[in-house]
Protein backbone atom coordinates (compact mmCIF):
# COMPACT_ATOMS: atom_id res chain seq x y z
CA UNK A 1 0.00 0.00 0.00
CA UNK A 2 1.35 3.21 -0.95
CA UNK A 3 0.21 6.85 0.22
CA UNK A 4 0.46 10.31 -1.58
CA UNK A 5 0.34 13.32 -0.51
CA UNK A 6 1.58 16.10 2.00
CA UNK A 7 0.64 14.37 5.53
CA UNK A 8 -0.44 10.82 5.81
CA UNK A 9 -0.42 10.61 9.43
CA UNK A 10 -0.94 12.83 12.65
CA UNK A 11 0.41 12.46 15.58
CA UNK A 12 -1.12 13.86 18.52
CA UNK A 13 0.29 15.59 22.00
CA UNK A 14 3.33 13.45 23.43
CA UNK A 15 5.47 15.13 26.02
CA UNK A 16 9.06 15.27 26.07
CA UNK A 17 11.24 17.06 28.49
CA UNK A 18 12.85 19.54 26.02
CA UNK A 19 13.54 19.57 21.97
CA UNK A 20 16.69 17.99 21.99
CA UNK A 21 14.52 14.68 23.83
CA UNK A 22 12.01 15.00 20.66
CA UNK A 23 14.84 15.37 18.11
CA UNK A 24 15.86 11.77 19.06
CA UNK A 25 12.97 10.66 19.53
CA UNK A 26 12.16 11.83 15.69
CA UNK A 27 15.86 11.09 13.83
CA UNK A 28 16.77 8.19 15.97
CA UNK A 29 12.97 6.04 16.77
CA UNK A 30 10.48 7.61 13.79
CA UNK A 31 11.94 8.23 11.08
CA UNK A 32 14.36 5.31 11.02
CA UNK A 33 11.15 3.01 10.87
CA UNK A 34 11.10 1.39 7.29
CA UNK A 35 7.55 2.62 6.39
CA UNK A 36 8.51 6.19 7.41
CA UNK A 37 9.64 7.96 4.21
CA UNK A 38 9.76 11.84 5.17
CA UNK A 39 8.86 13.80 8.91
CA UNK A 40 7.44 17.48 9.62
CA UNK A 41 7.05 18.79 12.26
CA UNK A 42 4.73 21.64 13.14
CA UNK A 43 4.18 23.41 16.53
CA UNK A 44 1.23 25.82 17.89
CA UNK A 45 3.22 28.90 19.62
CA UNK A 46 0.19 30.36 20.49
CA UNK A 47 -3.39 30.29 20.06
CA UNK A 48 -4.87 32.93 17.87
CA UNK A 49 -8.66 32.96 18.00
CA UNK A 50 -10.39 30.82 20.79
CA UNK A 51 -14.26 31.62 19.43
CA UNK A 52 -15.42 30.20 16.58
CA UNK A 53 -18.90 31.06 16.29
CA UNK A 54 -20.26 34.44 14.29
CA UNK A 55 -22.26 36.57 16.56
CA UNK A 56 -25.44 36.38 14.48
CA UNK A 57 -27.74 38.03 16.79
CA UNK A 58 -25.28 41.31 17.01
CA UNK A 59 -25.37 41.49 12.99
CA UNK A 60 -29.51 41.14 12.76
CA UNK A 61 -29.65 43.81 15.80
CA UNK A 62 -27.58 46.21 13.64
CA UNK A 63 -29.40 45.63 10.29
CA UNK A 64 -33.15 46.84 11.81
CA UNK A 65 -31.37 49.56 13.03
CA UNK A 66 -30.55 50.85 10.06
Amino acid sequence: MFFFGRATAVTKAIAFRDMNEYNNFLMDKLAKLANIGSVQSHFVLSEGKTETAYPLTQNIQKEKGK
